[in-house]
């Protein structure tokens, strides 16, 4: 199993007030106390921390870098930040992430293939977070199949879900669940007939 720490993000008060300061340490004590609670990945995410984030996403991965060799999940909405990101990191990272557009995919992947990165891909698309469990389904496929024409390994690519919170989204757990044992099978199948 792997556990992505996502405390280091610039929502939270303590990594913004770090990063217009460029306090190092706040961020390397964050990063080794997910370390020590059983994070064996980080995500780093600038957030609205900074205007410029392109600029950000290296001096926090240096910052981390500098204390843990762990790896890295670069998220941001924003290409040019994880690239800024992937400029600077020691290991092949994990890019988070892409949505279930042919074009976003395509951009995404190529980036994979070229760095040796992960990638996680939302079962999301322009329609927004779907609302019932055939289509996270055919989203999901679509992802699997993309990554598939485009060369990536599957133990490079991971499909999230989307699990909005319950308080405003009750049916969503129940929809995540159902699709994630239906997609299981359905990729395991599809997998098998080309092999």
């Amino acid at each position: 199993m792997i556990v992505i720490g996502e405390r280091i993000n610039g929502m939270f008060n303590d990594v913004k007030n770090a990063i217009k300061n460029e306090n190092r340490e706040v961020i390397q004590k964050l990063a080794l106390a997910q370390i020590e609670a059983g994070a064996n990945v980080l995500d780093v995410n600038v957030g609205p921390a900074s205007a410029k984030p392109e600029l950000t996403m290296p001096w926090l991965v240096k910052a981390i870098q500098e204390v843990t060799d762990i790896q890295l999940s670069l998220d941001s909405p924003k290409l040019d930040v994880i690239k800024a990101g992937m400029e600077v990191v020691k290991t092949p990272p994990i890019i988070n992430s892409t949505q279930a557009d042919p074009q976003k995919m395509q951009t995404y992947f190529s980036l994979v293939n070229e760095t040796g990165a992960s990638i996680i891909a939302l079962t999301v698309d322009k329609q927004g977070v779907p609302q019932d469990i055939d289509r996270r389904m055919e989203l999901a496929s679509i992802i699997v199949m993309s990554a598939m024409e485009n060369g990536i390994p599957f133990d490079r690519l991971f499909i999230d879900p989307i699990i909005l919170p319950i308080n405003v989204a009750q049916p969503q757990s129940d929809f995540v669940l159902k699709a994630l044992a239906s997609n299981t099978y359905l990729i395991h199948r599809h997998i098998s007939s080309l092999v």
